[in-house]
C-alpha cells in the first residue's frame, strides 16, 4: 500500500516541479516529462518481461496497463496544480508561457506509451473486475464530493474573489477535479493489485 501511494505520489511531485521550473525559467519542459513517461514505460516493459521469465511475479497485463495510466495522470494532475497556484498567468497557447502546449506534451506522450501495454489491457479476469470496481466507486464518490464542495464554494465566496475566476479558470479546475478524481481510483486500483500480491506470495512461502 505504502509503495503505491510513494509511486503516485512521485509522479505528482514531477509534475509540479516540471510546471515550476517552465514558469520560473521561462523554458518548455513538457517535453522533458514527456519523455520520461516513455523511457519509464520502456524500461518497466523490459523489467516486467525478464520478471516474466525468472520469476513468473510480474504485474499482470491489466496491472500493468493500470500503472502506466496512473503515473501519467499523477503527472498531469500535479503539473495542473502547479499551474492553478499561478492565477496571474494566462495559460492559453502563445501568452508568453508554455504551460498548455507543455500538458498537451505530456499527453501526446502518455498516448505514445501506451501502445507498449495495448495488448494487456484485452486480457482481463474476475480478479481485475473486482479491483476495477472498487476503484471506480472511489473515483466516482470523489468526483460527486468534490463538484459538491466547488459548487458550495461559488455559491457562497464573496464576490471580489468570484470576479476573478474567468471561465477558462473555472474549466482548468473542473479537468484539475477530474484528473483527482481519476488519480484516486488509480490509487485504490494499485493498492488493490498490491494486496493481492501479498496475499499470493504469502500462500506461495507457506506451501514451500
Amino acid at each position: 500500500m505504502l509503495k503505491s501511494l510513494i509511486f503516485v505520489a512521485v509522479a505528482a511531485v514531477a509534475g509540479t516541479a516540471l510546471a515550476i521550473l517552465s514558469v520560473r525559467l521561462h523554458v518548455p519542459t513538457g517535453w522533458i516529462g514527456g519523455l520520461a513517461l516513455i523511457v519509464w514505460a520502456v524500461r518497466s516493459r523490459k523489467k516486467w518481461a525478464r520478471a516474466q521469465t525468472q520469476t513468473g511475479l510480474e504485474p499482470s497485463g491489466p496491472e500493468q496497463v493500470l500503472r502506466l495510466r496512473t503515473v501519467g495522470t499523477a503527472l498531469l494532475l500535479g503539473h495542473l496544480l502547479a499551474t492553478l497556484a499561478h492565477p496571474e498567468l494566462d495559460l492559453h497557447v502563445g501568452q508568453g508561457n508554455s504551460l498548455a502546449i507543455d500538458s498537451w506534451t505530456m499527453v501526446a506522450a502518455l498516448l505514445i506509451a501506451g501502445f507498449l501495454f495495448r495488448q494487456g489491457s484485452t486480457v482481463r479476469d474476475e480478479r481485475d473486475d473486482s479491483i476495477t470496481a472498487r476503484g471506480t466507486k472511489v473515483g466516482y464518490l470523489s468526483l460527486i464530493g468534490m463538484l459538491i464542495l466547488l459548487l458550495s464554494l461559488l455559491g457562497f465566496l464573496p464576490m471580489h474573489i468570484l470576479v476573478e475566476l474567468n471561465y477558462f479558470t473555472l474549466a482548468n479546475i473542473l479537468v484539475a477535479i477530474i484528473l483527482l478524481s481519476i488519480t484516486f481510483k488509480y490509487t485504490i486500483q494499485l493498492i488493490g493489485y498490491a494486496q493481492d500480491t501479498e496475499a499470493a506470495l504469502s500462500m506461495r512461502l507457506e506451501n514451500d
